[in-house]
């Protein structure tokens, strides 16, 4: 699937075994997703060993009702209409029909694989990743029956996830406590940035703070090499990579472009505005209502490292946090892919984690996400920094923005998971090898 929200997975399976692991995965069969990219599957290693079940898939029995099959590997239809489909469906009836989400569907299949795996031997850790929290449900089977150790891996928060709040107080209390079985049996836990890693051990009240660490989403140094920028553009672009879902409220940004354009201090001519993502036709009418649908590109979703090709053509890379419950811990994986392509950063985000970042490495600039006056501001001082030749001065801390290296961070991973196994928190059962390579078993069956 594309996006980049299975990265965090993919790319631990594929820098694991650089550092002596074995990786087993444990996935679901290809689900109904509005988004596909097959080149990511080569980064997965040779004698990598992939598990997949079958799964009730919510989303594909709905494309089935409303008209149609869902997209598929291979598939070049425009996504949109499988996109908005997918988010009204999930809007109305996920949060109430689905407990802990729309994959647990997949519990049993996964529980029923990955015991019989398991039961040969010879594995070391079970990780689990989220988002969906069902990945760490079949985790804490697997754990429960057979005591291999397992550290649960999350990327977004559980139960303050602004994009999955509980409708009612019976749900929040089934998910709460669900969240805190996972968090308490976990022999390790790891966060995808400070914030949320605190807010983990505060929802549980742990006072062991060894059993948590930070395992930042990213970049692949890989993913760069040999590329170049997309074309040449005379005019200044402005990039956002990604798609504007319900934490993204992209209508501030328009307008603040708008204001940009119409006061003269950005000639219409001189500028555009390039969303490499899908939602192509929602984009389209907000540029239209905005005036500024002549200077705005909409790629559509493309391959990976076709994508970056746009960013690094970018003369400034917008990132934005829409103001909501848990913003300060939002910090998408895009984030270090802008940081490492060297280009300056406006970040339309409320103070937290990903305006920390940006700041830390010296690499941009943070406005008030619902500003349009100060995003107009910000984009008329980038105009005017590039057309003095100032624009590709970023400066930056290189070495600080290094750190969020995937090699870098996986070798953190791999720290924190021997610091696990050494304490002998849970008995390794028996038969299990313990001589490297080591082997851990990755329930990850999709990004959200």
């Amino acid at each position: 699937m594309g996006g980049i929200g299975g990265f965090r997975a993919l790319k631990l399976a594929k820098y694991l075994p650089r550092f002596g692991w074995e990786v087993t995965i444990l996935t679901a069969r290809v689900p109904a997703y509005y988004s596909f990219d097959e080149t990511l599957e080569r980064e997965i290693p040779a004698g990598t060993r992939v598990l997949r079940t079958a799964s009730w898939d919510p989303f594909r029995t709905y494309a089935r009702l409303v008209g149609g099959p869902a997209p598929r590997p291979g598939d070049r239809r425009d996504p949109d209409r499988f996109f908005s489909r997918v988010t009204r469906l999930a809007k109305s009836v996920n949060t109430w029909l689905f407990v802990p989400d729309n994959s647990v569907g997949w519990l049993p299949f996964a529980v029923r694989e990955g015991r019989k795996h398991l039961a040969a031997g010879g594995v070391d850790l079970v990780l689990s990743k989220s988002v969906p929290h069902t990945a760490h449900l079949v985790a804490r089977s697997l754990h429960r029956a057979t005591g291999v150790p397992w550290i649960a891996d999350f990327r977004d928060d559980w139960v303050g996830n602004p994009d999955l709040v509980p409708p009612t107080p019976i749900h929040r209390a089934i998910q709460s406590r669900l969240a805190r079985s996972v968090l308490r049996d976990a022999d390790g836990v790891v966060a995808a940035n400070e914030s949320l890693r605190d807010r983990l051990q505060a929802f549980l009240g742990e006072p062991h703070r060894d059993r948590f660490d930070t395992i930042h989403t990213g970049y692949d140094e890989d993913d760069f090499e040999g590329l170049e920028p997309s074309g040449p553009e005379t005019r200044f672009t402005l990039v956002f990579s990604g798609t504007f879902h319900r934490r993204l409220d992209p209508r501030p940004v328009f307008e603040g472009i708008a204001r940009a354009l119409s006061s003269g201090r950005i000639p219409r001519d001189s500028f555009r505005f390039v969303v490499v993502g899908a939602q192509q036709e929602p984009l389209r009418a907000l540029a239209r209502s905005a005036g500024i649908e002549r200077e705005t590109v909409l790629s559509g979703f493309l391959p990976h490292r076709e994508a970056l090709r746009r960013v690094l053509a970018a003369d400034l890379l917008l990132l934005l946090v829409s103001r909501s419950p848990g913003a300060e811990m939002y910090s998408t994986g895009k984030l270090y892919e802008y940081l490492r392509a060297g280009r300056p950063i406006l970040v339309a985000a409320p103070d937290g984690e990903a305006s920390r970042i940006v700041a830390e490495c010296r690499m941009g600039v943070t406005v008030p996400p619902d500003d349009p006056l100060a995003i107009a501001e910000a984009l008329v001082a980038a105009y005017e920094r590039r057309r003095e030749g100032r624009g590709d001065r970023v400066g930056g801390d290189r070495a600080r923005v290094a750190e969020f290296a995937f090699a870098r961070q996986t070798e953190r991973f791999v720290e924190f998971a021997e610091r696990i196994l050494a304490r002998g928190r849970v008995g390794v059962p028996r038969g299990a090898r313990r001589e490297r390579p080591r082997e851990p078993v990755v329930p990850a069956p999709r990004p959200e």
